[in-house]
């Protein structure tokens, strides 16, 4: 037996969270179904391996973007199974195609969506899933699949504005570094040897690329090992959450990286929060749902604490004065909306302040990563430059 958390809606559409104990996903959906509730997310509680269950496909997120966009235009006018296996008669690439197929027949099997979309976690995000839940549960699932769609496509064309922003840095990286271990372990060594038969002391440069170069010779396998397990034993220790919230926060305080992790997070969270409000959740379910579409465990917190503030009578302004974590510039927004009476409208719009400074950001970021690599390649090729022309002035001048 395993214990699996289930968020479910009841017939009046009040929203259910709870535990339960079952041999498997199925029989859990069963006992949901049986106390006259519509499954809308079911997950085993156990802390699992990083990497464990994850799986390699060809899929992509540019597929996500397709399948999200798909269902948003579609799910108005159909039930979920019907759109999903008209996809799969539309073609294309065998993997994709495959993703659909299982992710129907989870619907048709009575889950959620979200659930039969929580399988591909290397497609959909842990935010996007619990988006998607939001949706089902508020009723509100083409307008929350919309804006799932317009975060994927955001996210990928930002990836593809950095990848080619970094592609020339990256290429003139990997040739320097090439040329650099030829010479560290091939040439210098021998060019060492005659210096050492005029009798030349070595430069600082030349003595350091030296010694990396007879490292690299003599235990540089040992070496590369050793950093992939370090990396593996770290990635494990950040799955857990004693370790996982102070490092989350503490890239939240990095300069530029940190702010727009922010103004994303806090855009997908308003967001959210305006469009289940609009769909007649109470201000505190609607907080339940929110904080989960950010895989941030300290911006979950801030969301949490608002939430359990609300339950005790105080605002939703109150509860985030004076909170580090949420832009100091939208708590006038948000108190505005409650006095009014449009808190719903409030949040959406600073749900698009925080798409626009997170756009900002994105582009101050791509516009200071080709310069940055390249100032550090230069320095490289500088470093090179004095390691081997000092040795060589320095001969010269023995043998005169």
């Amino acid at each position: 037996m395993a214990m699996f958390h289930y968020v479910a809606c009841s017939a009046s559409g009040e929203l259910r969270e709870g535990e339960l104990e079952a041999d498997s996903p199925r029989e859990a959906a069963r006992v949901v179904r049986g106390q006259m509730l519509r499954v809308i997310h079911i997950e085993e509680e156990k802390q699992q391996s990083r990497w464990k269950g994850l799986r390699f496909s060809s899929v992509t997120r540019k597929h996500a973007v397709f399948f999200c966009r798909q269902l948003a235009v579609m799910v108005d006018a159909q039930p979920i199974n019907k759109i999903l296996a008209s996809m799969e008669q539309q073609g294309g690439d065998k993997a994709y195609l495959e993703m659909v197929k299982e992710i129907r027949q989870s619907v048709e099997l009575g889950h959620g969506l979200a659930s039969a979309m929580q399988k591909y976690e290397d497609v959909f995000s842990a935010s996007i899933v619990h988006l998607i839940a939001a949706g089902e549960a508020s009723g509100s699932l083409p307008e929350i699949l919309a804006r799932a769609a317009d975060y994927l496509e955001r996210e990928y064309e930002d990836r593809k504005k950095i990848q080619s922003a970094m592609f020339y840095p990256m290429i003139l990286a990997v040739s320097v570094c090439s040329v650099l271990f030829v010479m560290m372990v091939f040439i210098l060594p021998t060019f060492v040897g005659l210096l050492e038969g005029l009798h030349v002391d070595l430069p600082l440069p030349a003595r350091i690329l030296l010694f990396f170069g007879n490292f690299i010779a003599n235990y540089g396998l040992f070496a590369l090992l050793g950093g992939i397990a370090v990396l593996l034993g770290l990635w494990q220790l950040y799955g857990k959450e004693s370790v996982r919230r102070p490092v989350d926060a503490f890239l939240l305080r990095l300069p530029a990286v940190g702010e727009l992790k922010k103004q994303t997070a806090w855009m997908h969270i308003l967001g959210t929060l305006s469009v289940l409000l609009n769909g007649g959740l109470r201000i505190d379910e609607a907080l339940s749902m929110a904080g989960k579409v950010t895989d941030n465990l300290a911006l979950q917190d801030v969301v949490s604490k608002a939430r359990n503030s609300v339950q005790q009578g105080y605002s939703l302004a109150e509860a985030w004065k004076g909170n580090p974590l949420f832009p100091a510039m939208l708590l006038q927004l948000v108190a505005a909306g409650e006095s009014s009476g449009h808190l719903e409208e409030m949040l959406q719009k600073g749900a698009d302040y925080c798409r626009i400074s997170a756009e900002n950001t994105s582009k101050r970021l791509q516009s200071m990563v080709e310069p940055a690599l390249i100032l550090v390649m230069g320095g490289i090729v500088l470093f090179f430059i004095l390691a081997i022309v000092l040795p060589l002035l320095d001969s010269m001048e023995a043998i005169s």
